[in-house]
């Protein structure tokens, strides 16, 4: 996602999942996905 594209949603009140798929969010998860969110969560790279 580009960062004017994260602006503009900050600026109209969207809220934003910088640098992670929507899909490590939702329930329920696929494999691939919850793999992907472990190891995000374990490197710290998951954003909040």
């Amino acid at each position: 996602m580009s960062e004017g594209a994260v602006d503009f949603c900050h600026q109209n009140g969207i809220e934003v999942i910088g640098g992670a798929c929507p899909m490590m969010f939702c329930q329920p998860m696929d494999i691939a996905h919850r793999c992907m969110a472990w190891m995000m969560r374990v490197s710290g790279r998951m954003p909040s």
